[in-house]
């Protein structure tokens, strides 16, 4: 049985490709290669709030946990596919947060001096300052993109990723035309928090 090598031992923090390096272990020889270039864009999503995380040690060994816990059920001659779905889950991941970031920044451009709570303000950190031009630019590019991967992906990718596609588009939507009287998933969390009651709707 393939099996996955431990992380590094602590108090070191380990960084992104020695998590991915570690998981690559529990692929086939022949497999690892690809499953060390899946693993890296994975990890470092997983990873991303190293720099700012009370504990990146801690974090580092859930990043690793969470991804080993998922695979090691697969046999290893399966786990490359399984390894996809993950990649599609997050580039479907990745959307909605810069859906998410994009709309949040539209609204405290449209709101100038109200507070935007944690973990909201560092997730439109990027975007402040843009115009609404700018983040309508932005969203339209990641719309465009959600458009290419609905037609293209199909089976487990395509699911993977589908909702977080679906609450994506909305809060592009709302990046666009700053409005959101309308909202869904994480983005009615925020508007709750800011203040806003806006109506619901079911999104599956």
């Amino acid at each position: 049985m393939t099996d996955f090598a431990p992380l590094p031992a602590p108090p070191d923090v380990p960084t992104a490709a020695q998590i991915a390096d570690a998981i690559a272990t529990g692929f086939p020889a022949e497999q690892r290669a690809r499953a060390t270039e899946m693993l890296g864009p994975i990890v470092l999503w997983q990873f991303r709030s190293a720099a700012t995380f009370p504990k990146p040690r801690r974090l580092a060994e859930v990043v690793y946990e969470n991804l080993v816990d998922e695979l090691r059920p697969v046999t290893a001659d399966k786990r490359v596919d399984a390894l996809e779905t993950i990649a599609c889950r997050t580039t479907g991941e990745k959307l909605l947060g810069d859906g998410m970031g994009l709309a949040i920044a539209r609204w405290r451009l449209d709101h100038p001096g109200k507070a935007v709570p944690a973990p909201w303000d560092e997730m439109s950190a990027p975007w402040v300052g843009r115009s609404t031009v700018q983040l309508g630019a932005e969203a339209d590019t990641r719309l465009t993109e959600i458009e290419r991967l609905t037609k293209d992906k199909t089976g487990d990718c395509r699911e993977a990723m589908r909702m977080s596609l679906l609450h994506a588009r909305m809060a592009l939507g709302s990046a666009k035309t700053g409005s959101f009287s309308t909202a869904a998933g994480s983005m009615v969390d925020f508007l709750r928090q800011v203040g806003e009651s806006p109506r619901i709707l079911d999104v599956h």
